[in-house]
């Protein structure tokens, strides 16, 4: 653990309310991913049981649909991403592709466990906190799928959600 993650999950909204100790103690459990360029967190459909938060870089969050892959956000430092299977268990919604060297926390399941296991009442403001940021995106998708439907062509002015997903290039040494 570093000053400098416990700084950005203090920053971070699903963090609210958490004090340094229980941050502290849930960084003890976590460990580091790091991925170059053009590679995959998560593949959509994967299992999954554990959500990232960015610390460096840029990741893609894309859809596929009919052998197409579908871009849907942007995620930037300080984002997290993967945060469903926390909540439902279920497989993963889409894919995580970084667009630039990423790093990035990954916090499990287990990793919440122990936060309840030593403050049920933390445990409870993060799983608030979490629902909140799902309602968040949620509301944000409500509002798109609303627009696209009244007015497909200016929603697509203000969104770029549903273009045909460019990969990154990936730098290879000369």
């Amino acid at each position: 653990m570093t000053a400098t993650q416990l700084q950005l999950l203090q920053a971070m909204p699903i963090f609210g309310g958490i004090n340094e100790d229980v941050l502290s103690y849930l960084l003890r459990f976590t460990h580091v991913v790091a991925q170059p360029s053009g590679a995959y967190f998560f593949r959509e459909n994967d299992p999954g049981d554990s959500m990232f938060v960015l610390e460096r870089g840029e990741v893609d969050i894309v859809k596929g649909w009919k052998d197409r892959m579908y871009f849907l956000r942007k995620i930037g430092i300080g984002d997290c991403f993967g945060i469903l299977t926390l909540l439902d268990l279920g497989p993963r919604s889409g894919s995580a592709i970084a667009r630039q060297d990423c790093t990035a926390i990954e916090i499990s399941t287990t990793n919440m466990y122990e936060i309840y296991r030593m403050d049920r009442k933390q445990y409870t403001i993060m799983l608030m906190n979490l629902a909140r940021e799902v309602s968040r995106r949620l509301r944000g998708s409500d509002t798109q799928l609303f627009r696209t439907l009244v007015d497909p062509v200016d929603a697509g002015r203000h969104w770029m959600a549903g273009d045909l997903y460019d990969f990154p290039a990936i730098e290879t040494p000369t």
